[in-house]
């Protein structure tokens, strides 16, 4: 039939292709498309005594993301691909030994040698406002070249944490009290920031969370009434935190918790019925220990209407 048609073509050794081609139907199309060359990492996995490293996990990393896992065989062997080029980041585990290495697929690249040493582990003391030992704090380690290793523990009747099975590499650290809503640290900017070297078993860092912040917030709709139900969602500024809730009978929500910062508050949409959204929005500075109160007039949103 006439259209428009998207064509894929694959082959091995080749990355996969594809095309738009427009057919009138009666007489077809023709078109050319030209698949490049597809790329493999490979290599191989030894431990900390330098022999292969059997059954090792071993995990490819594009832009801070993860894409691929394999297992290295019986002689510490490993195969990735097919892959574009350019730059990957790989992670391997074996036990309690860790590596990581970069490397640039290119013409010419040659077969990896990964080297594992024993994990490194990251542990202090969590103390709050009055120099108090937080207990039952989630201590939150994440990767910052791949996002998706996250190691996390709780601290104990001490306040003490201990994080374990870290890579070589940066990681960031943030702080989630019991009960409250998440708490970022770095110093000035309350978030920490740790780099685990080659070769480096443990680190200690004690950690210092402030005094948690609150926003409430009224909510009303055109008419001025109180708006029930209404989704209420905060997103602080320059940071992946965000969160939710819904405004009670009265239109009234807290958020309690919070880390100092810049926040934008949004009324996303009217629950369960309204089809229209009720949109208003906001943006505040709470400081620590402060409470921070907000009234808000929620307007129809806009619209979209066609003919096909």
């Amino acid at each position: 039939p006439a259209g428009t048609f998207e064509v894929s073509a694959y082959a091995r050794g080749l990355k996969q292709g594809s095309v738009r081609v427009a057919s009138t139907g009666e007489f077809g199309c023709e078109f050319e498309l030209t698949l490049e060359r597809a790329w493999w990492v490979q290599g191989r996995v030894w431990d900390s005594a330098g022999e292969p490293a059997l059954g090792a996990l071993v995990r490819r990393f594009r832009g801070g993301k993860f894409e691929d896992l394999v297992k290295t065989d019986d002689e510490g062997r490993f195969s990735i691909g097919p892959l574009e080029s350019g730059k990957v980041r790989l992670m391997a585990e074996c036990g309690s030994e860790v590596g990581a290495l970069d490397a640039v697929l290119a013409e010419g690249s040659r077969p990896l040698e990964l080297r594992l040493r024993p994990a490194a582990e990251l542990s202090g003391l969590v103390t709050g406002p009055g120099n108090r030992p937080l207990v039952g704090a989630s201590v939150q380690v994440r990767n910052v070249a791949a996002l998706s290793v996250l190691r996390q523990a709780k601290t104990d009747a001490a306040g003490r944490y201990q994080v374990g099975r870290l890579y070589p590499g940066l990681y960031r650290v943030r702080v989630v009290p019991a009960g409250t809503r998440q708490i970022f640290l770095e110093p000035p900017r309350h978030r920490l920031e740790v780099e685990v070297e080659v070769g480096q078993d443990s680190l200690q860092r004690d950690l210092s969370v402030p005094a948690g912040c609150t926003i409430a917030v009224v909510v009303a709709g055109p008419d001025g009434a109180p708006l029930a139900g209404a989704g209420l969602r905060v997103v602080r500024e320059g940071e992946d935190f965000n969160d939710e809730v819904q405004t009670d009978p009265r239109g009234r929500a807290e958020l309690t918790g919070l880390a100092p910062g810049l926040y934008e508050v949004r009324v996303l949409k009217r629950w369960p019925e309204e089809r229209a959204p009720l949109l208003a929005h906001a943006r505040v500075r709470v400081t620590a220990g402060i409470r921070r109160e907000l009234d808000l007039v929620a307007r129809g949103g806009a619209g979209i209407r066609g003919r096909l």
